[in-house]
């Protein structure tokens, strides 16, 4: 059956109609994206122009995600679901690829089998069916490369030696939240689903403070 982009989607408990404002805590916890995406701004203040681009360039794709969420659960339908998911999608490819190359120091070559490496699993993962999870499946490559590169900081002694693996485990409470939202509806009707996004907020922030701490304040890399 063909698919519209104006086709409705409810997948999350707290969404009990079609209305704008039906997901209310949904909508209105993505401003921890946005405040998220203003304090990595900041952090770009003192750097060189090569680096502060880079900078602005991650803030400005966490201030897209909160956007393209605010969108997904406002409005709730097809098109508005790849608002929200290809900001995500560019914004882990774009981290990625700035430590990599930037902070692990690796060559052009062993960062782009990384990264099809990366794009395969997240393709890949989401076709193994386990409903229980609501849908938060397609985050477990991300959650896996996410610990992995934070044991790489934190045995390489980089500053903010932790920052890191905090993020890691803040991402994995918060993915425990995104799983259980439509499991607690019974007796929770507003769901969890914004605990997933408060706490997003914070991870991505701490993802480019560790960069930007390690991140060499010159035009060569």
């Amino acid at each position: 059956m063909h698919k519209s982009l104006f086709d409705p989607i409810d997948i999350y408990c707290e969404r009990i109609g079609s209305a704008f404002w039906d997901e209310p805590l949904n909508a209105i916890s993505n401003i921890s994206f946005i405040i998220a995406a203003w304090f990595a701004w900041y952090l770009a203040q003192g750097k060189t122009d090569k680096v502060a681009c880079e900078v602005k360039l991650l803030a400005a794709l966490i201030a897209m995600i909160g956007l393209g969420s605010f969108l997904f659960h406002t409005l709730a339908v097809r098109w508005s679901m790849y608002a929200d998911v290809i900001p995500i999608s560019l914004y882990q490819g774009t981290f990625l690829y700035f430590y990599l190359r930037n902070i692990s120091k690796l060559s052009h070559v062993v960062v782009t089998i990384i990264l099809l490496l990366f794009l395969w699993m997240h393709l890949n993962v989401g076709l193994v069916p386990i409903p229980s999870l609501n849908g938060s499946i397609v985050y477990v490559p991300t959650l896996l490369f996410l610990w992995g590169i934070g044991y790489y900081h934190l045995n390489s002694k980089k500053h903010s030696a932790w920052g890191l693996l905090v993020a890691s485990s803040l991402l994995t409470i918060s993915l425990v939240f995104r799983s259980i939202d439509f499991n607690v509806c019974e007796s929770l009707s507003i769901g969890t689903h914004s605990l997933w996004h408060l706490l997003n907020g914070l991870v991505l922030y701490l993802t480019v403070s560790s960069y930007v701490l390690n991140r060499p304040n010159k035009n060569k890399s």
